[in-house]
């Protein structure tokens, strides 16, 4: 997979600053060097006359880079090889002389600000993409034709953004899934509740009725309890009655006997003591 990314430009002094880590995988950059028109003096070592004499008549251009291609799959523990881009710099327009400046080191604030992409996933993406599009604004001049990095820079993060929007589309159905599911279990609990509140209603309306009739049975049996109560009283009077009437009767009895006894006696004795008198007499006849 060919990665075309370019090398990001201090507007300033107009120095290269390289992006080794590209996805999190470590990239190697090949040189062409026919297609490299000059090459930047080191610091420490001076440059043949004849080289300076070729640079003062070569006209200041500023070189693009040559393709960066990513070489096999390296993992991100894998070492790289270094990034030797170099481009001649211009500040002058043609015919002006010379006045190439060459970066001598990368012009970064921190080697975290350098490999940011290197570690960014979808989510910092979002957050990184201000920040990209600040230095794009920096390095955008008349001078530099930075229109393969702005299409760089919109092949990376346009994807971001359409995995954005479909993970909050996806979020936004998963809570629509959830309230539906949670609207789904409130209904069946809902339901559960008045089938349960029915069957309890009909349950109470089933125990009011029994109690309703028991109530009326327990009426009713108070009623007779009441009438053989009343009954009772009534025997219980006709039976003292009869006692006092039986009583009465056994004396009355008693008397009437004993009235009798007496009076039959007395004739019986009477007859007695007559007949007694008779056969006295007939002995004394006999004698």
């Amino acid at each position: 997979m060919d990665i075309p990314w370019s090398s990001l430009i201090d507007f300033n002094k107009y120095c290269w600053v390289d992006y080794r880590y590209i996805f999190g995988k470590f990239c190697e950059v090949p040189i062409n060097e026919a297609l490299i028109t000059d090459v930047p003096p080191s610091s420490d070592a001076k440059l043949p006359n004849q080289h300076e004499n070729e640079r003062s008549h070569r006209p200041p251009v500023l070189t693009n880079i040559t393709a960066l291609q990513h070489h096999g799959s390296h993992d991100s523990d894998e070492s790289v090889t270094g990034l030797d881009l170099v481009e001649p710099l211009s500040t002058t327009k043609m015919g002006e002389g010379p006045t190439s400046i060459f970066c001598i080191k990368v012009k970064t604030t921190s080697n975290s600000d350098i490999c940011k992409l290197s570690n960014c996933d979808v989510d910092c993406a979002s957050s990184l993409e201000n920040e990209v599009q600040v230095i794009i604004k920096e390095v955008d001049c008349k001078d530099v034709d930075i229109s393969p990095l702005r299409k760089l820079m919109h092949d990376f993060f346009d994807p971001t953004t359409s995995y954005d929007q479909a993970r909050s589309m996806l979020h936004d159905m998963n809570e629509e899934a959830a309230r539906k599911e949670l609207f789904f279990i409130a209904g069946e609990v809902l339901s559960n509740t008045m089938l349960e509140k029915d069957k309890k209603v009909r349950e109470a309306s089933s125990i009011r009725q029994s109690l309703q009739h028991m109530n009326k049975k327990i009426k009713e049996l108070c009623r007779k309890v009441q009438a053989l109560k009343s009954l009772l009283a009534e025997a219980e009077n006709e039976a003292k009655d009869a006692k006092l009437e039986g009583s009465v009767a056994a004396k009355e009895f008693d008397t009437r006997f004993d009235t009798d006894l007496s009076n039959g006696i007395e004739q019986n004795k009477e007859r007695l003591e007559a007949m007694r008198q008779d056969l006295i007499n007939y002995k004394l006849c006999l004698d």
